[in-house]
């Protein structure tokens, strides 16, 4: 975290509003709170929660996309294996991708945190379903069935129901080759 000093610099305001000037400053000690309660303890699960929370509650507080992105990966770095923040992260990066079209590169950011949260968070079936239907509406026909090949080889026999479901309704859309359909069955 940058020094006490430079994050309570505020911007020159054109009106001279002083409300704003002092809702800038309050807003960056809010930031230095945070990250003076991370520095001490960079394992809080509730902490890390808190934080993002604030920053997506307050629009002053520094609510773009990329901004709270940064805090999601340096949470994610200090706890990998967090299935919470993985979700909402993952969550968070497919609702902004879908702003865009399928071959931006936010999608492509977006295919990139579902593999590595695949990394860490193997048997969780909830993360494998959520990826595969993601690469599915990107009409990723092979990648799909790739992925849904993956998710039933990584996990447990009793969860195998769930990811068929997901692959019947795959295989049965519009668009999806005879020959994908043969090789998944």
């Amino acid at each position: 975290p940058k020094s006490h000093n430079q994050n309570m610099a505020v911007q020159p305001n054109d009106n001279n509003d002083n409300d704003n000037v002092s809702t800038n400053i309050t807003l960056q000690t809010h930031h230095i709170a945070y990250e003076k309660e991370l520095a001490q303890n960079p394992h809080s699960l509730r902490l890390w929660i808190a934080y993002l929370d604030a920053v997506g509650k307050n629009e002053g507080m520094g609510n773009d996309v990329k901004g709270r992105f940064l805090i999601y990966e340096r949470a994610l770095k200090m706890m990998p294996r967090s299935y919470k923040l993985w979700m909402r992260y993952l969550k968070e990066m497919r609702t902004e991708a879908q702003k865009y079209c399928i071959g931006d590169r936010q999608y492509m950011d977006t295919n990139a945190a579902y593999e590595r949260a695949l990394m860490f968070c193997t048997k969780m079936p909830r993360l494998w379903i959520d990826y595969c239907e993601f690469l599915a509406s990107q009409h990723f026909v092979t990648k799909s069935r790739r992925t849904l090949d993956k998710a039933l080889r990584a996990l447990p026999i009793t969860q195998h129901p769930r990811i068929w479901e997901v692959y019947v309704r795959f295989l049965q859309r519009d668009g999806i080759p005879q020959e994908t359909v043969r090789c998944a069955l």
